[in-house]
């Protein structure tokens, strides 16, 4: 039987079971109910949201020059030091 309140691994692979396929109501509530208390956690999701919403947004490989891939990279970090300063000086 399975925890209502799932640990921070069972997060992790609700979130990436969820970029795939739709959650059932449970797991959705359950990945809600933990990330409300845990903030290591809320930060990989924005983390994995910067990621997909980059991957979505960027054009097939082979398709992009070795400078852009270069400044694509460059612009990804500092997105995410961004967010990282935004939750630790709010």
């Amino acid at each position: 039987m399975q925890r209502l309140r799932p640990s921070c691994k069972e997060a992790t692979e609700l979130l990436t079971q969820r970029e795939h396929t739709r959650l059932s109501l449970v797991n959705s509530v359950r990945l809600r109910w933990h990330l409300s208390g845990c903030e290591p956690c809320q930060h990989y999701v924005l983390q994995v949201d910067i990621l997909t919403q980059s991957a979505r947004s960027a054009p097939p490989v082979g398709q992009i020059s070795t400078e852009a891939q270069q400044r694509l990279r460059e612009a990804l970090k500092r997105e995410m030091n961004r967010e990282t300063d935004r939750e630790i000086h709010p």
